[in-house]
């Protein structure tokens, strides 16, 4: 009913569009990705040594402050303050 609505406030139908790729080679990327993605930050050959010690050390300390909703709420506001110059007034 909705898309019937929009339709009408339009007036004509939403345009199809082409995909960049096929469904194949799509399935076939996500599965690498998703592989790559989930090795063990040692075996991962996205990231140089360096690289994958600060991915586990951000991971590290962001599971100990999503505990819960408050611990999150307190490293969000601990981030805006640290870095209220650089974000500036919304």
């Amino acid at each position: 009913m909705f898309s019937q609505y929009v339709q009408k406030l339009l007036g004509k139908l939403p345009v199809k569009t082409k995909p960049i790729i096929d469904a194949e080679r799509y399935d076939t990327l996500k599965s690498h990705l998703q592989k790559e993605l989930f090795q063990p930050l040692d075996v991962s050959k996205a990231f140089l040594p360096m690289e994958s010690a600060l991915v586990k050390s951000i991971r590290t300390e962001a599971a100990a402050w999503n505990r819960n909703n408050a611990t999150r709420t307190q490293a969000y506001l601990a981030f805006y303050n640290r870095n209220q110059r650089s974000i500036g007034p919304f």
